[in-house]
């Protein structure tokens, strides 16, 4: 059995999002020692110029952990972080690439919690990539940081099942406290030296960012591409549909089966008051998606039901 002392290991960790705050929260509640938190600053409201605080920052805040917000890392962050000596570099959804005078600070190694299985979905949207291309599993890799992206050798992986139900926000929030068991667990093992990671294969696939053509809903493709496309850009970016001159995003769906009355020609059609919808194979296949979840700009999220009390969608009307 391994015996390692979590509260003589320095960690400095790195992360922005709420995946990264489940990670870092994970650590100290299992007793090592958080040296340092890095986080992405970003900025909002009007004219984008007020300060918004980072998952990450939050967390670390009520642990009354010391945290630091760089744009990108010069001189005095790598003086800094070689003042705390620390025996690992722990990134999750950072959104900073580290440069190669960072890397080889640690005593130890860096280590990245990416939630995908590499090689497959190299980048910052894994999740979001495996849901909308419809994979069936996912899961979490536990790596050692080099200077290529995503690209290094791998100690341990996990994978899950998607499924047809989960958003990005849901399949997101299963991942983060997956990669958490397995870096708390894998730590004492890489820090005993006894633990090498294995090479990733050499074909890869990016996950490359989301464009905002990518976010318009088309209902002239079939059902499961659209109910994918819904499901992975929830809640971020949103997927979305022109209704009345109005952009309005959609952040869940099911696909139905339709009844023989319910068949229709043309992709985009409504199909009942409850806002069942056409897609290409409604005809050839007898399905459509059933949208469960939306939002009008500037509003709050609302579930179907409710979001039909407050703005007319009914049988026969096109969505575009």
């Amino acid at each position: 059995m391994i015996s390692i002392d979590r509260t003589n290991l320095r960690i400095v960790f790195m992360g922005t999002s709420d995946f990264a705050s489940v990670i870092l929260r994970s650590l100290s509640l299992a007793g090592y020692n958080i040296s340092c938190v890095y986080t992405k600053s970003s900025t909002g409201g009007r004219g984008k110029r007020n300060p918004l605080l980072s998952n990450v920052r939050i967390t670390a805040d009520e642990m009354d952990l010391e945290v630091r917000s760089p744009l990108q890392f010069d001189n005095c962050d790598v003086e800094f972080i070689k003042s705390i000596k620390p025996d690992f570099i722990v990134v999750a959804a950072y959104g900073l690439l580290l440069p190669a005078n960072i890397l080889n600070i640690p005593s130890i190694c860096c280590l990245n919690v990416h939630a995908s299985l590499l090689p497959k979905w190299r980048g910052a949207n894994p999740i979001q990539r495996a849901i909308m291309s419809g994979d069936k599993t996912t899961g979490v890799c536990i790596m050692k940081v080099v200077e290529a992206l995503d690209a290094g050798p791998i100690f341990c992986k996990k994978s899950v099942e998607i499924g047809d139900r989960l958003t990005t926000k849901t399949l997101s929030d299963k991942l983060a406290h997956i990669g958490a068991d397995l870096l708390v667990s894998s730590i004492p093992r890489i820090a005993s030296e006894g633990y090498q990671p294995t090479p990733q294969e050499e074909h890869f696939t990016y996950a490359s960012k989301i464009s905002e053509n990518e976010s318009w809903i088309l209902w002239s493709q079939k059902a499961a591409i659209v109910d994918c496309q819904i499901r992975a850009l929830s809640p971020d970016p949103g997927a979305w549909f022109m209704f009345k001159g109005e952009r309005i995003k959609v952040l869940d769906s099911i696909i139905e089966h339709l009844s023989p009355c319910e068949l229709c020609a043309v992709p985009g059609t409504v199909l009942d008051n409850n806002l069942l919808v056409s897609c290409k194979d409604s005809l050839s296949q007898g399905v459509g998606v059933r949208l469960l979840k939306l939002q009008r700009s500037g509003k709050l999220e609302l579930k179907a039901k409710n979001f039909l009390n407050g703005y007319k969608i009914i049988r026969s009307d096109i969505l575009i």
